[in-house]
């Protein structure tokens, strides 16, 4: 038994629908829906994932903006969306990229692993900062893998993502 069982085998594990899941939703267009009018959202390391042009495709109909972060760019960067934003940048230097309290949503898979833990609390220092008060920050896989909401002063972790060995957590 592997630890990716839960997977089906044909399914790509960056696909907007499992990262959903992995931010506590039942899929992408229920996480999207649960998104204000004009939301915001951004995912930070975003690399080849499906997941920013699927959930800017659903929030077209509500003003939802979707913006990636990633150090090596993206192959979806000549995506034509007008509601979807690619910028090359470093993670640990969000707010030189993004304005602080400005995201709804902020989103970070699969990039923690490849960070010394120096960065890694800088990464998700700089989430934060730029996570609305009230907004949510879904990371993982990392020690700190899980699903917060910004409150004063604080992060207040309200979901535990499912453990995987693999991911380093």
């Amino acid at each position: 038994m592997s630890e990716f069982d839960y997977i089906p085998p044909t399914t790509d594990y960056r696909t907007g629908e499992l990262l959903a899941l992995r931010h506590g939703a039942e899929s992408l267009t229920a996480l999207v829906e649960q998104l204000p009018e004009d939301a915001r959202v951004l995912d930070v390391g975003a690399g080849d994932s499906t997941f920013a042009p699927e959930a800017a495709v659903l929030g077209e109909h509500k003003g939802v903006q979707v913006t990636t972060v990633d150090i090596a760019g993206t192959k979806q960067s000549e995506d034509p969306r007008p509601n979807l934003t690619h910028i090359t940048g470093d993670a640990t230097r969000l707010t030189e990229l993004v304005e602080p309290d400005s995201q709804d949503l902020v989103t970070s898979y699969f990039m923690l692993p490849h960070m010394s833990p120096t960065q890694r609390r800088k990464a998700i220092a700089e989430m934060y900062t730029v996570t609305k008060p009230g907004g949510t920050l879904s990371v993982g896989p990392s020690e700190l893998c899980g699903l917060y909401v910004r409150q004063p002063g604080k992060l207040q972790k309200i979901q535990r993502q499912r453990p995987n060995k693999s991911m380093h957590l």
